[in-house]
């Protein structure tokens, strides 16, 4: 990297171009240039659950993080849906000397980190979303995929989903409740489900 007389905070996602990255992007740019600092992004274009060659010979955008031009790094934790790039994200981020800050919900590969965390309550957020489709819309046969398994943020939200259910005197149908990746994958994998007759229909 070329020398920069401002600081450089680097900021890493995956598919920057994805809505919800774009919206934090566009605060973190535009409150880095108010406070005199450039924000470099690091991105890949591919986010799979699945690696290949292809998807790893792309995540070595990420080995620039290690320039001693950087000043601060922001993690987007939740933005990668494979376990590799976790890993390797992690590894390299061991080795950078400034401070770091993850905004999203704690991943495991990222736990030992133990990175400074920002994020919105998950809980309450799926607790209001399942309350709204009960109270606006009638809906009392729901089904709810989350995340990864192994996944803190995955439990949280089910959790809200629950709560919101039994607040509402329906017995929630844990046979209903499925767990993901974050990513479409696991959306389109679900609906291939619900389409082919092996699961039936919610509402």
């Amino acid at each position: 990297m070329m020398r920069n007389e401002k600081p450089i905070i680097a900021v890493i996602t995956a598919l920057a171009n994805r809505y919800a990255e774009k919206e934090l992007l566009d605060g973190i740019i535009s409150e880095n240039a108010r406070n005199g600092c450039v924000t470099v992004a690091f991105s890949v274009i591919y986010n799979i659950v699945e690696s290949n060659n292809d998807t790893i010979s792309e995540q070595n955008v990420y080995d620039f993080l290690r320039s001693d031009d950087i000043s601060g790094i922001i993690l987007l934790s939740e933005s990668f849906v494979e376990g590799t790039i976790r890993k390797k994200i992690a590894s390299i981020l061991r080795e950078c000397h400034v401070p770091i800050i993850g905004i999203g919900g704690e991943i495991p590969e990222f736990r030992s980190l133990q990175l400074p965390m920002l994020n919105t309550d998950d809980r309450a957020d799926i607790e209001r979303l399942t309350s709204h489709l009960i109270e606006q819309h009638g809906f009392t046969d729901i089904a709810f995929l989350s995340g990864m398994k192994e996944s803190e943020i995955s439990e949280t939200r089910i959790e809200g989903f629950v709560r919101a259910m039994k607040r509402h005197n329906i017995e929630p149908n844990m046979d209903k409740v499925y767990y993901g990746d974050f990513w479409l994958e696991s959306g389109r994998k679900l609906a291939e489900r619900y389409l082919c007759g092996e699961l039936p229909y919610p509402q």
